[in-house]
């Protein structure tokens, strides 16, 4: 349900500091299964960053877009073990992009 939600999320176009946009409209049953994931995704960012406070110090919008990220990764790696896609996540993603290689930079540090 996650791979299908996520793959329904639409990159729109780049902002003018380098960020990206995305849209997606879900079921109520797949919404719920992403909104879930990203939250447990976004606390297990918390609790990293409160490990590392103060030298990492991540806005919440940032954590929200790392926690993101991380779910995609966490459901491309489940679906390939699944046999789901192949090593580069080239079955799971739109032409053009490869997920299977694709990892989170660190968090911001001081």
């Amino acid at each position: 349900m996650l791979l299908d939600a996520l793959l329904k999320v639409h990159a729109g176009m780049e902002e003018e500091d380098g960020s990206f946009r995305l849209q997606t409209t879900l079921p109520p049953e797949e919404g719920a299964a992403l909104w879930r994931g990203l939250m447990r995704a976004e606390a297990s960012l918390l609790r990293k960053d409160a490990d590392e406070f103060p030298r990492v110090d991540r806005s919440h919008g940032e954590r929200q877009s790392a926690a993101l990220v991380e779910l995609a990764l966490q459901v491309v790696d489940a679906a390939q073990r699944l046999g789901l896609g192949s090593p580069s996540g080239a079955a799971l993603a739109p032409a053009g992009v490869t997920l299977g290689s694709c990892r989170p930079a660190g968090p911001a540090t001081s």
